[in-house]
């Protein structure tokens, strides 16, 4: 799912119809979760839109939901994304690349940024950009590119080299890509670029959550994001772990004595909790609410309904966002 911290809660869907006693088990359960997450209030419009430049990835983490194949966005899909985009009332606005690996079509990610806040100054709007990355891509003329506009950039990271070795294995064996990615990460955070480490935890990993985020401090990361896999596994104790390593390091956050970065989970209203509900674009231009491709391995149900149309026929983006309400 989005790697974005939420106040608020998931959008609401249709009961399955299900019969027998399993099926009204289900329902009660159903109800139960609704009357807990409408203490939550709506969530409102966000002027964010995701975009998917390609489904190409040099990675096979074990955790990622997205459907990854070589699949790429024309260029008019990039385009008009920024055009539906630029048509909501706020004045501030935000594009964010995911994939896939973006930086697969790093050229058509910079020109689609360059002719979005070019469109966005001329109607009075403010449009900023998020490029979600593995990291490996990472060179001096992104970093560069990215010093002219307001952009930051999200670094997908799991902690230390036996992480990224178990949960974040190559498409293609090759060599350790360990050190690259530690050292463009220093790159990154060197060159000034607004930058934030999105660190993914599996049921399986929950205990070791406090040893990634010192190991990823210790690199230079300045803001660090948790986020839970969306994975079977999460038993009770896993659940427990998870929590008390939110915790871990919530307080080695606000120790006076520890390491400085800031630990953007302190932002939510509650944890683990719903970490989006946004819009995404598809390379073929259709839109989604975003938990029909992050969690397609899971769910691969979840495109037909959730589809809310093709940008090349959406006119207006504000009412598109599913509501709770």
């Amino acid at each position: 799912m989005t790697p974005r911290s939420s106040d608020a809660a998931p959008p609401s869907a249709a009961p399955p119809v299900v019969a027998g006693a399993k099926g009204a088990a289900d329902r009660a359960a159903l109800a139960a979760a609704r009357d807990e997450l409408a203490v939550f209030p709506a969530w409102p419009e966000s002027g964010r839109l995701e975009v998917i430049p390609t489904t190409a990835c040099p990675f096979r983490c074990r955790y990622c939901g997205v459907r990854l194949d070589d699949r790429q966005a024309p260029r008019e899909v990039l385009e008009r994304a920024v055009d539906l985009l630029l048509t909501a009332t706020s004045e501030r606005l935000e594009l964010q690349f995911f994939g896939g690996e973006p930086l697969l079509r790093q050229r058509e990610v910079l020109a689609t940024m360059a002719r979005g806040a070019r469109l966005a100054a001329a109607r009075g709007k403010r449009l900023s950009f998020v490029i979600t990355t593995s990291g490996l891509l990472i060179d001096d003329e992104l970093l560069a590119a990215l010093q002219g506009f307001d952009a930051k950039v999200m670094f997908s990271s799991d902690g230390p080299g036996d992480v990224l070795t178990r949960y974040r294995p190559l498409a293609k064996p090759g060599t350790d890509p360990t050190a690259t990615l530690e050292h463009n990460l220093q790159r990154l955070v060197r060159s000034g670029v607004d930058t934030f480490v999105n660190l993914v935890v599996t049921p399986d990993g929950a205990h070791d959550i406090e040893r990634r985020v010192r190991h990823l401090v210790g690199l230079g990361a300045r803001t660090i994001q948790i986020c839970y896999a969306l994975a079977p596994g999460w038993t009770d104790e896993a659940q427990a772990a998870h929590c008390d390593g939110l915790r871990a390091c919530a307080e080695l956050a606000n120790r006076r004595d520890g390491p400085a970065f800031r630990f953007q989970n302190l932002g939510s209203a509650a944890e683990p909790t719903v970490l989006s509900n946004e819009l995404i674009v598809d390379v073929d231009g259709t839109l989604y609410d975003d938990i029909a491709l992050f969690g397609e391995a899971l769910l691969p149900g979840l495109r037909p309904v959730l589809r809310l149309g093709h940008v090349a026929a959406l006119t207006a983006f504000d009412g598109l966002r599913p509501s709770w309400e």
